[in-house]
């Protein structure tokens, strides 16, 4: 039976994966027209890294120990440089449903780079899991036409499967460091050292930002990217990989495309067809399958 902490972790996972769903649409409108990829890199950590500061302070939850410090070097680079620096760059050159795809393909990366590095085993009701959610997605997928990665599209692509690989592996490098910090402060210095990493490529885009052309509907979305998709959903999915196994934690990546399409459909861009409700419920129970322990 599941735990108190068990039962929010996955409210707060389910919470994130609709804020990410969000972030491919929002995430568009300001890449390339608004923003270059490294600039809005530079403004969602920059503006994250500020307020995680204050709190830390205030809570006196900054501190970390030396032994850590790698790993903390490592889940900066995974998670936040190539993560963020690809992702942006991917969704300059592809569209929301193509990444939001290829994003379903994070719960198989995790599986592996768990059992690689954490040695965590699942049983067959969680297997079967992997196959039931894959099916959803392929069913989401193939109900859309079949997706052409040698198209135009290409490159982005390649660079979202990049993002999503960067990410896998930081969801099991950042999962040891739960046992011993407050998801603010992994949080914190995941983002300190991610930006460090970036801010020498960074300088010269962000000297030929102008924030004065911004639109209040730019800055509403770029808040969002900041607010929501960074501070909010980062850190409910540090509190989901503290009480739940990295492999459980990444499932919640195969509702994405679908909450990408209720928002489409409601946006008046795509009916919401019966296919999309079949893979809907594939993709729930096989998140449900794999979370059994």
């Amino acid at each position: 039976m599941r735990t108190h902490e068990e039962k929010a972790a996955h409210l707060s996972l389910a919470t994130a994966t609709f804020i990410f769903g969000l972030n491919y649409v929002i995430t568009k409108s300001l890449v390339p027209g608004v923003f270059t990829p490294i600039q809005l890199v530079f403004i969602r950590l920059g503006g994250s890294i500020l307020p995680l500061a204050i709190y830390g302070l205030i809570m006196n939850t900054l501190v970390i120990k030396r032994k850590h410090l790698l790993r903390f070097l490592a889940a900066g680079l995974t998670g936040v440089t190539i993560n963020q620096a690809f992702f942006f760059a991917g969704m300059a050159r592809t569209t929301p449903l193509e990444a939001a795809i290829i994003h379903t393909a994070n719960p198989l990366l995790v599986v592996i780079f768990a059992g690689i590095f954490l040695h965590e085993k699942h049983n067959i009701i969680n297997k079967s899991g992997i196959i039931v959610g894959a099916a959803g997605a392929m069913l989401l997928i193939f109900s859309r036409g079949k997706p052409d990665l040698h198209s135009v599209h290409f490159i982005g692509n390649l660079f979202i499967l990049i993002n999503l690989t960067a990410y896998s592996a930081y969801m099991v490098i950042v999962k040891p460091l739960m046992k011993y910090y407050k998801p603010t402060t992994v949080m914190f210095w995941v983002f300190t050292f991610g930006f460090l990493w970036i801010l020498p490529l960074s300088i010269s885009e962000i000297s030929q930002l102008d924030l004065s052309r911004l639109s209040s509907g730019d800055w509403l979305r770029t808040a969002y990217v900041v607010f929501f998709t960074t501070l909010i959903a980062f850190t409910l999915t540090v509190f989901g990989l503290r009480h739940l196994r990295a492999g459980t934690a990444a499932y919640y990546s195969y509702l994405q495309p679908f909450i990408a399409g209720i928002i489409g459909a409601l946006a008046g861009y795509q009916d919401f067809t019966w296919q999309m409700l079949t893979a809907g419920i594939l993709i729930i129970a096989g998140a449900w399958m794999v979370s059994r322990k």
